[in-house]
């Protein structure tokens, strides 16, 4: 169990961990997933296929979450083993780019969608460990602050 002073390092790490996780998605994600998919010559079923990977990847995480979460003994492993692997899969989907063939877009649809699943997969178990930092008596002031700053980061980020 941690002690107040490792609670209070590790809410901070956290403010900073949502601020870099907020750029990230800024730039992986929306329009410039949009642009990467039209680039590489998607059409309109495969823009909608994009459209709904991400709330089909939430439909299938929970199968994948309850089989592989029988074995999760941390809950800090599992989101650094999840992070560690769908952060190196948006290169791949650029990397997607260079094949010179059609089926480069269902392979970056493909990538795309086993990157959602695995991220999806780590939001729960976040969520869960931050019910471990963050005690309920300052939850929802500590999470106003943290949402605050985000938000703040995140449109900063939208002006680069």
């Amino acid at each position: 169990m941690l002690n107040e002073t490792q609670k209070s390092h590790a809410r901070k790490i956290s403010i900073i961990e949502g601020c870099v996780s907020t750029v990230w998605s800024s730039f992986t994600g929306g329009n410039y997933l949009t642009g990467l998919f039209i680039w590489l010559g998607a059409g309109p079923l495969l823009i909608s296929l994009y459209g709904a990977s991400g709330p089909l990847s939430n439909v299938i995480q929970p199968f994948f979450l309850a089989i592989l979460g029988r074995n999760v003994t941390s809950k800090k492993k599992f989101i650094i083993i999840s992070v560690a692997l769908f952060k190196p899969l948006f290169f791949v989907l650029v990397l997607a780019s260079l094949i010179n063939s059609g089926l480069k877009v269902w392979i970056a649809l493909a990538v795309l969608f086993f990157f959602q699943i695995i991220s999806s997969m780590a939001g729960p178990v976040w969520t869960r460990w931050m019910t471990d930092i963050v005690d309920q008596k300052i939850y929802g002031r500590y999470f106003g602050f943290r949402n605050l700053i985000t938000q703040i980061v995140a449109a900063a980020s939208t002006l680069l």
